[in-house]
């Protein structure tokens, strides 16, 4: 075989090797899904009422302007 027939063939293999992985690629995400396995319903039943995460944002919105408001202990040569 001459080098040309050589270069040609592993050229050639290359671009099969390069179709291959791209099809094995898009294709993967298919054969990684279980039918049969769907997906679990959430177990919560009971939501908290809304008035729970107001309370929570208003108890956390006036920490940080009580933090905010507090005086810095700096001294008067400062």
């Amino acid at each position: 075989m001459t080098r040309i027939q050589i270069r040609s063939i592993a050229t050639q293999s290359l671009r099969w090797g390069v179709v291959l992985l791209a099809i094995a690629l898009v294709v993967a995400p298919a054969f990684a899904q279980e039918s049969s396995n769907a997906p679990r319903q959430p177990a919560v039943k009971n939501f908290p009422a809304a008035w729970v995460g107001y309370a929570a944002m208003f108890f956390i919105m006036a920490l940080v302007v009580m933090v905010s408001l507090y005086p810095s202990k700096r001294g008067h040569q400062e």
